[in-house]
């Protein structure tokens, strides 16, 4: 996970960080803005249809065909991860 910084409003700010003790106190475990906001972001990419795949199962896969592909077609898989991987950085304004 790469670090980022947001701007959000302070009724946003104070909205967050209450549920965020809300929601620790419910799970007995520590919960931050930051569980919040990253949990928030997936659901509204999701929702755009963006494929949010995990990373080690991206890597699985690539290795589980090993020897099972020709050149060009393992070649077409690494170009499709490489993409895959491109679409999860999130650029700074």
């Amino acid at each position: 996970m790469e670090k980022t910084t947001i701007y959000l409003s302070e009724e946003i700010k104070e909205h967050i960080a209450d549920l965020a003790a809300k929601l620790s106190k419910e799970k007995r475990k520590r919960v931050t803005m930051t569980d919040i906001i990253h949990e928030a972001l997936k659901e509204y990419l999701r929702k755009k249809g963006i494929n949010l795949e995990n990373r080690e199962e991206v890597i699985r896969r690539v290795l589980s065909t090993r020897g099972a592909l020709d050149n060009e077609e393992f070649e077409k898989r690494v170009q499709e991860v490489k993409e895959t991987f491109s679409r999860w950085k999130i650029q700074s304004a």
